[in-house]
């Protein structure tokens, strides 16, 4: 089982994090996890 972690460092809602659960998901990282 692999685990991700995505976060964005601003508050604002200037930063997306699209890119990273596409990553995570390129990456075989399931939904759930």
């Amino acid at each position: 089982m692999l685990i991700g972690y995505a976060r964005v460092s601003k508050a604002d809602g200037s930063q997306s994090l699209d890119l990273q659960h596409d990553a995570l998901r390129a990456a075989g990282v399931e939904r759930d996890n």
